[in-house]
This record gives structure tokens, sequence and C-alpha cells, in this order.
């Protein structure tokens, strides 16, 4: 595809307080990974940098057991996933890359076989894609929801992640 096409990819962009390099992002995706072994997920990553990407947006991490997508999803506030998240953020920033982690909460989408519990989602519709019917949020329930993300962020900055995008 010739530079002219997209004239302005190689210049820098500022998104807040993060200065990029130039504008090649990799955009998230779920790898079915964030769970297993930090230095194969690391690498993978880290592959991505010396390819190019300017920035790395991970695949999502879920704010909460409720909120997870299945099992292979990695929970950010857990401890043990939060180990992971360091080898990659460490092994990214040594190879010259940024990256951000995608904060995720899968609503009516979540399943109950990954832990046991019911979904959780803005209203009580039933979802084709996990099976099942969610229960709908309260006040509490969002209040719970926003504390999540709040503390997932929080997480993410403690560990080195150059941004966060919540989804």
């Amino acid at each position: 595809m010739p530079e002219t096409t997209f004239p302005r990819l190689r210049e820098p962009v500022t998104i807040g307080s993060l200065r990029l390099p130039h504008r090649v992002i990799m955009g998230s995706m779920h790898l079915n990974r964030e769970r297993g072994p930090a230095d194969a997920l690391a690498a993978f990553y880290v592959e991505r940098v010396r390819g190019g990407a300017a920035l790395i947006v991970t695949g999502g991490a879920a704010v909460s057991r409720v909120g997870a997508g299945s099992s292979a999803y990695s929970l950010i506030n857990e401890a043990p996933d939060q180990e992971t998240w360091q080898v990659v953020v460490d092994a990214v920033h040594q190879a010259g890359g940024t990256i951000a982690l995608q904060l995720f909460h899968a609503g009516r989408y979540a399943g109950t076989e990954a832990f046991g519990l019911t979904p959780v989602a803005p209203s009580a519709v039933y979802s084709r894609f996990s099976g099942c019917k969610p229960e709908a949020l309260t006040e509490e329930g969002v209040r719970r929801t926003l504390d999540d993300f709040a503390a997932g962020a929080k997480v993410a900055a403690g560990l080195g992640f150059d941004a966060i995008e919540v989804m």
C-alpha cells in the first residue's frame, strides 16, 4: 500500500499524555493465551513491537469474574493474572514498545460455565451467544461494575501499562 494512501501514518501522534512515534497500532484481540504461560504471551506482543506497532492494545482483561467472557479471559483484579501482565508489560517496554490494557466486561455475552455465576447486563435480555439470560443490573450492581473498572485501571497503572482501553 503506497504511503500516499495514508500520508500521516508515519507521523507522531499524541493520545492524551501518551506520545507515539507513528500511528501504527495493534488493535485488541482476545488470543486465548492470556491465562497461559506469561513468557509465551510476552513473546507474542514483543514480536508485534519488533514488527513496528507503535502501540499494542491487549486482549480483554475482565474486571470481574461475573464479567469474564469465559475462564480463558484474564482477571486483572486477581493476583495470578497480575503477575502474568507484569511479565508482559516489562517485556514490551524492554523491546521499546508501548502497551495498553483493554479492560473488559462481557455483560450478557458472559456465560455461567466459566465460574458458575449468572451474567449481569443492563437488562435481562437472553443472549443467543452465551445461551443464557443475564440478571438486570441494579443501581448497586452498576456502581460495583464501575468500581471494578476503576480498580482494574488502578492495577493497570501500577503494572506500568501506558494506557487503558475500556470495552
